[in-house]
């Protein structure tokens, strides 16, 4: 029993030193188990087709002489000659490598995004670990980030989220070497790390640079602090701005300020962040910690400022720019939010590591700590769409309500990782592979995406209406419930001799969306059962 007791601190000692290797080795377990299982859904099968096409051409084509990519029929996506302009390319470069190396599958498609939430979390640790200089801290911060279920959920798509979140952190790890210290890899890195960025999310780089900004000049800096970071900020700029104007990143929806949107919004992400990530209970106790002097002083208390400058930022103007309002928007902000709360319980727990260990399982494991104020009557009665008309509000009454059922996003996430999953895009895609002709015209309302990077086949359509009024009597319609233009559907069908053909996949919408409030994590049963009409004539 003696050896025993002596051999605990020599093993804690052991897991401080390669804590990196523990992550690392959770981390593929958790990011890369399954990945291929579940099909791409529209967004995803978005990536993965203008990357095709940015391997197969050299740029990434919105059309290329057969199919369209189009999901924002209002915004401007492309040049008019077709170059991709709606998102930047970064994404779409790591994903036609992936594709180069090991074909164009699911799983090709999603790992360089697994591996950059993975990267996510790793560098997080070693810049707690720098820069607070506290290693219980990293390890604690790192360890949270990597059982978020919804920062996992959305590393686990082909999609920009996990770069934007990698570059986000790299970011402020730069800024706080260059103010730190006196690296010559500082400047290079903030450029490189600042690009990447913008080139993976330029809505993300803007309230990024401004919180870092607005942190820099509180701190008062000296003449040499502010020439040090001053250089690379305008290399940064002279590099950004020619893209920024390529990309035409004005043209993102049809802003027009509405003081109940932003409200809203606002309402809406502290939902999603004290809902899912960070719980209020924990809020006030790091507010209560943050007014202590005792609690964080120095250096500790100046990044965490520098953390919550972004993330103040960064909410208001997702709030008052973006028409829509969605987790994925803010996931970014998640190591930041992690590292937040770590501190916030290990400040609590100081005197008491069962504390500590109790209120990190509760958050990992369960929603119980989420629940407040959610699940109270006040907070189910008061309908936020009853202060005026407008659909996002009632997506905000419908998110409250989400956020006030006990769950455990782990027990789920752990589930989707070891069971198959079957969603109505693979359902479509597997029946038109088998029974489709390659020169075969499709008309679909919703998943053509999906169906066009599975199959290959001409697809009409889409959320744009792709050529409907210009098709006539195609082989295939697939009519999805909640898909738009119905009246539309509805005459292609009269217009010809159909036979509807029921397959056994629920017909739900945005199959694998990553967002916490709707993802599903087991196969969902129908009906309504996805409905592919064939032409008999």
């Amino acid at each position: 029993m003696s050896r025993g007791l002596l051999r605990i601190p020599q093993l804690r000692d052991q897991l401080q030193r390669h804590f990196a290797l523990v992550l690392l080795g959770v981390g593929l377990l958790l990011l890369l188990t399954n990945l291929g299982n579940i099909y791409l859904w529209q967004d995803e099968a978005e990536t993965a087709l203008l990357s095709q096409r940015l391997r197969q051409y050299g740029l990434p084509l919105a059309f290329d002489g057969r199919n369209l990519i189009r999901q924002a029929p209002m915004d401007v996506q492309y040049t008019e000659d077709w170059v991709w302009i709606y998102h930047p390319w970064l994404p779409f470069y790591f994903t036609a490598v992936s594709f180069a190396f090991l074909g164009q599958t699911t799983f090709a498609a999603r790992l360089p995004f697994a591996l950059a939430g993975l990267a996510t979390v790793l560098l997080l640790y070693y810049s707690v670990r720098r820069h607070f200089r506290n290693q219980a801290l990293a390890m604690l911060g790192s360890s949270l980030l990597l059982f978020c279920i919804p920062f996992l959920l959305h590393a686990r798509q082909c999609k920009y989220f996990p770069f934007a979140a990698l570059f986000t952190v790299a970011v402020l790890d730069a800024y706080l070497l260059l103010i730190h210290s006196d690296s010559r890899l500082a400047r290079p890195y903030l450029i490189v790390a600042g690009f990447c960025l913008f080139q993976s999310n330029f809505g993300a780089f803007l309230p990024t640079f401004a919180g870092l900004g607005l942190h820099f000049l509180l701190q008062r800096p000296t003449g040499r602090q502010f020439r040090r970071v001053l250089a690379p900020l305008v290399l940064l700029v002279v590099l950004a701005v020619p893209w920024a104007i390529y990309l035409q990143t004005w043209a993102r929806g049809r802003f027009v300020f509405d003081i109940y949107r932003f409200v809203g919004h606002l309402v809406h992400y502290a939902v999603y962040v004290t809902g899912w990530v960070f719980p209020w209970p924990l809020i006030l106790a790091f507010g209560f910690c943050a007014v202590s002097q005792r609690m964080w002083v120095g250096r500790q208390r100046q990044i965490l400022g520098l953390y919550v400058a972004v993330i103040g930022i960064t909410i208001p103007f997702l709030s008052a720019t973006f028409i829509w309002m969605y987790f994925s928007y803010i996931v970014q902000l998640v190591p930041l939010l992690m590292v937040i709360l770590a501190a916030t319980i290990l400040q609590l727990a100081r005197r008491s590591r069962v504390l500590a260990w109790a209120l990190t399982v509760l958050v990992v494991a369960t929603n119980l700590l989420h629940l407040f104020p959610y699940v109270l009557p006040a907070s189910r009665s008061f309908k936020w769409a009853s202060l005026a008309p407008r659909a996002y509000l009632a997506e905000t009454d419908a998110l409250i309500a989400s956020a006030g059922n006990p769950r455990s996003d782990l027990a789920g996430y752990l589930y989707e990782l070891t069971h198959d999953y079957d969603g109505p895009d693979e359902g479509v895609a597997l029946f038109l592979r088998e029974q489709a002709k390659p020169e075969d015209v499709v008309v679909a309302n919703y998943g053509e995406l999906p169906i066009l990077f599975y199959t290959d086949l001409d697809i009409a359509g889409g959320l744009a209406a792709y050529r409907i009024g210009e098709v006539s009597n195609p082989e295939w319609i697939v009519d999805r419930i909640a898909g738009p233009y119905r009246e539309e559907m509805a005459k292609l069908l009269a217009s010809g001799d159909y036979e509807p053909i029921t397959i056994p996949y629920a017909d739900i919408l945005w199959g694998n969306r990553p967002v916490p409030e709707y993802h599903k994590f087991a196969t969902v049963s129908g009906p309504p059962y996805v409905i592919v009409h064939r032409r008999l004539n």
